[in-house]
């Protein structure tokens, strides 16, 4: 069954396990580079532009809800690539 991620209830719960998961690392969810495409079977998923495989599934995708709750590859933890579109450092 598909979970309504647009219902107040559900996207609020979404935005506050993002807000948590933020505190403590990057997200993939804030990554420009970040798109959202689909499976095979027409399940949501979401794929690095750049090619770079996240874990997990065989074709490196993941599911777009696993990227709502916040959870982030450890690719995107290390990525050189990594943009939020925040101020470059240095």
């Amino acid at each position: 069954m598909a979970v309504d991620v647009f219902s107040k209830p559900v996207a609020d719960k979404l935005e506050s396990d993002r807000d948590a998961h933020r505190c403590n690392q990057r997200l993939a969810y804030d990554c420009f580079k970040a798109r959202v495409c689909h499976g095979d079977e027409g399940e949501t998923l979401v794929e690095c532009r750049l090619g770079k495989a996240f874990a997990g599934r065989e074709d490196g995708k993941i599911m777009l809800i696993s990227i709502l709750r916040g959870r982030t590859p450890k690719v995107c933890q290390t990525c050189e690539d990594y943009d939020d579109g925040g101020k470059p450092e240095g």
